[in-house]
């Protein structure tokens, strides 16, 4: 199962092409991935402050396979791609909203588990695999298959 939001590409979003920003993607994908976590019910809150785990990112990349411009409805779709023992790959898809059959990026986000405070990894925690489940699908490799839907 995947998680989608929507938002507009944004005035600072663009660059002096007219296009987005590569460095855009990210705001889209922590959108994206906030909310994912939040449908898991696994607030920022309940993870930092409840389990006392902190996530940070130790991977990140991004393809782009079509540009977008001013005002256009991107649908960034979220879901996790494996739960690792102490790792949590978070994939992306974001098309825009007038034409949904088409990627026009890619995302991935591998976020480490370690106990709050500190930079050690720790095992992810059973609640949080539990939770995360239902939305752990494969990523698709659309620069291996560039006409996939």
């Amino acid at each position: 199962m995947r998680f989608s939001v929507e938002e507009y590409v944004r005035w600072e979003d663009i660059d002096a092409a007219g296009i987005i920003n590569y460095q855009a993607y990210l705001r889209f994908f922590g959108l994206a991935e906030v909310e994912l976590f939040r449908s898991c019910g696994l607030s920022y809150r309940t993870l930092f402050d409840g389990l006392g785990i902190w996530l940070p990112r130790v991977h990140v990349e991004c393809d782009f396979f079509h540009p977008v411009t001013l005002d256009e409805l991107l649908v960034v779709d979220a879901y996790f791609g494996k739960i690792g023992r102490s790792s949590i790959h978070l994939n992306f898809e974001v098309r825009t909203k007038s034409n949904s059959d088409v990627v026009v990026a890619t995302g991935k986000y591998i976020l480490v588990t370690v106990k709050r405070g500190e930079l050690k990894p720790v095992p992810v925690p059973q609640e949080v695999r539990d939770k995360l489940a239902p939305y752990v699908e494969d990523a698709v490799d659309y620069r291996a298959n560039p006409s996939h839907p």
